[in-house]
């Protein structure tokens, strides 16, 4: 392999590339992600199940701990056979409360015996990490239900409090986007003023007094379909695109995940909460869908997902709250067939009910079966001309800079791929793990890399004002010196 550059040791050439290496090979199956927040930075997967020929919860039990690498469950409610058969897997998960349930929570009695059945009762074996309070309990049109949750909400954290829980166990509710009276720009986000002063103002002060997140379920996919003459299928798909710019603040939206959460961090802000993490309760992209749906389609749903599980790896919050974690869980496990609506409301999941999966997501571990989708490089569906690829190579390639460029060269372009282009370059800062070697090559190489990979591994997205080059050799032998110089 070329050295990364002229005059530098063979052995501090192949460790800066063995780190790029080590470092992109294991996202696929690596999905939390260690960081100072990890609980918050981190993917997971929604088990929903609507379904009527769902595998039993001993066979999902195997299927995730044996044949996959999630780690982190939401369930929609509290069922015994689940929670207690992920006891001693290492598998965290969130529990839930039905909507039809809040009312009687009410009662801080009835609140703590649910603590205690069906949280305390499974602690420290099984790791329950978060009570979900309903889902879309704001927009459900109730406005008894409505008036319920803060005060059901408040009840749950004093029952874990009374049985030392709560360092453990938060407490929270998702939320639609239709919340917001105003979501675009991402800077005028705004609450709509019917919930703002009486329910999500109270609402965000106790998720800032428990140190618990705001949860919103967001689906760019919705936005897109809804509006595709307006918005671009990359745009939505964490694509290469040209972008959105916020008129108000100046900022690049490079893709609309990124968006729709400061829009919501933007609403917040107006109601003087500046401290609550927005954490993603559900989101997804369908894989089947009617005819009039535009943008569905197997492939388009890997893309996003794939391209979100990376965009989330790499921590680079959104434009308004840069380097915020975001823990964000992927809907849904399985296709439910008994949830109504259009055709992709029936065809979010990762995987069939027999357990293969829907399109290569890079879930499985290798004992596992491999999936039968075959994995096609086009996005399909666009009604707007788009037609990017998806991750437009081979997996086995990588971006490095070219040899011989001038450090002023490479310094811009470190700067682009590490600022406006959302690259997270923390492992190159002084204290990071691939610091070594120092030199503006090496660091070029690392930060060319890791913008490379979260854009979707196109040619044109190797370029940096043609200062970098596409490497197809295999340079994995050297990881050793990946091991000694970046991580230990």
């Amino acid at each position: 392999m070329m050295a990364l550059k002229m005059g530098a040791s063979w052995r501090s050439s192949f460790a800066v590339i063995a780190c790029v290496i080590c470092l992109w090979s294991t996202l696929p199956v690596v999905w939390t992600v260690t960081t100072s927040n990890s609980s918050y930075n981190s993917i997971g997967v929604n088990y929903g199940q609507l379904s009527s020929s769902l595998p039993s919860p001993l066979k999902v039990v195997q299927i995730i701990v044996q044949s996959t690498s999630i780690r982190k469950l939401k369930l929609y409610d509290a069922n015994p056979s689940i929670i207690e058969g992920f006891s001693n897997t290492g598998i965290e998960l969130i529990v839930g409360i039905t909507n039809n349930q809040i009312a009687g929570m009410v009662d801080p009695n009835v609140a703590m015996v649910w603590v205690s059945q069906n949280v305390g009762a499974y602690l420290p074996a099984t790791k329950i990490t978060t009570i979900c309070v309903g889902n879309e309990v704001l927009t459900s049109g109730d406005w008894q239900l409505i008036s319920h949750l803060v005060p059901v909400m408040e009840n749950l954290h004093i029952a874990l409090v009374d049985l030392k829980l709560d360092d453990q166990v938060k407490v929270s509710t998702p939320h639609s986007c239709s919340v917001l009276s105003v979501s675009f720009p991402p800077s005028a986000g705004t609450f709509r003023p019917e919930l703002s002063q009486y329910f999500i103002k109270p609402l965000l002060s106790f998720l800032s007094r428990t140190n618990s997140p705001f949860m919103v379920n967001v689906y760019p996919y919705f936005a897109y379909r809804n509006n595709y003459s307006d918005i671009s299928l990359a745009y939505a798909l964490f694509l290469p695109n040209s972008g959105v710019t916020d008129p108000s603040t100046g900022m690049i939206y490079s893709n609309l995940f990124g968006a729709q959460l400061d829009a919501f961090y933007s609403a917040m802000e107006k109601l003087n909460c500046t401290d609550v993490l927005v954490g993603v309760s559900e989101t997804g992209w369908p894989s089947q869908g009617d005819p009039n749906e535009p943008g569905v389609s197997i492939q388009n749903a890997m893309t996003y997902n794939k391209n979100l599980i990376y965009y989330i790896a790499t921590n680079p919050g959104t434009p308004l709250r840069p380097r915020r974690p975001i823990n964000t869980f992927i809907f849904s496990l399985f296709n439910e067939n008994l949830k109504l609506g259009p055709t992709s409301e029936r065809n979010f999941g990762l995987f069939n009910t027999d357990g293969t999966e829907v399109y290569d997501l890079g879930l499985t571990t290798p004992s596992s079966s491999p999936s039968t989708t075959n994995s096609n490089t086009s996005v399909q569906g666009s009604k707007n001309g788009s037609n990017s690829g998806i991750h437009g190579g081979s997996s086995q390639v990588w971006c490095i800079a070219k040899p011989g460029m001038t450090a002023s060269v490479l310094g811009a372009a470190i700067s682009y791929a590490c600022g406006e282009g959302g690259a997270n370059c923390s492992a190159i800062q002084p204290s990071g793990s691939c610091f070594y070697p120092n030199d503006v090559a090496s660091h070029a190489s690392f930060a060319f890399n890791a913008y490379y990979q979260m854009h979707g591994r196109n040619t044109w997205n190797c370029n940096f004002d043609n200062s970098a080059m596409i490497s197809t050799s295999d340079p994995s032998k050297f990881i050793i010196f990946c091991k000694i110089l970046c991580f230990f």
